[in-house]
């Protein structure tokens, strides 16, 4: 039973930054380096977590191959069958391909402006620790800064 009850528990973030998978190499291995800190940082990076990190630093690098690849030469985004049909080639595809999969991802991780906020602790009414005269004193103040902001010069 315990056993049990230790697997459905909520693994603690990590305090430090949890080194490279093994099979990490290159901009994949410095990407993991640079995210594990800041989602470390935030207190947000898990046990639990460590496949999709992984997961995100493999399609960044596929990102990255494919647009320096095509960034050498412009002609490389199109490609033109024998008949003349122009067409995106396969590494412009695939490059579309990972930024799709980079923005899912990010998303889940917090690492777009939008959902960064998902991960900011609860406020408002009925959570933990919340205090409406603080709320209301933090209006105010706000309001009294944005009105001195624009006050005429005198």
């Amino acid at each position: 039973m315990r056993d049990q009850e230790s697997r459905h528990a909520d693994p603690a973030p990590y305090s430090v930054a949890p080194p490279p998978p093994a099979g990490l190499r290159g901009v994949s291995r410095q990407y993991w380096e640079r995210i594990a800190e800041l989602l470390t940082a935030r207190r947000v990076l898990t046990p639990l977590h460590l496949e999709a990190l992984e997961t995100l630093c493999h399609q960044w690098a596929v990102y990255c191959s494919c647009w320096e690849y095509l960034a050498a030469d412009p002609e490389r985004w199109i490609t033109t069958s024998e008949s003349g049909y122009e067409s995106e080639s396969g590494r412009a595809r695939a490059l579309g391909a990972a930024h799709k999969n980079l923005l899912r991802l990010w998303a889940h991780f917090g690492l777009t402006p939008h959902s960064e906020a998902r991960l900011l602790p609860p406020r408002g009414p009925g959570t933990k620790g919340y205090d409406p005269a603080a709320e209301l004193s933090a209006e105010a103040a706000e309001k009294t800064r944005h009105d001195e902001e624009h006050r005429p010069p005198k």
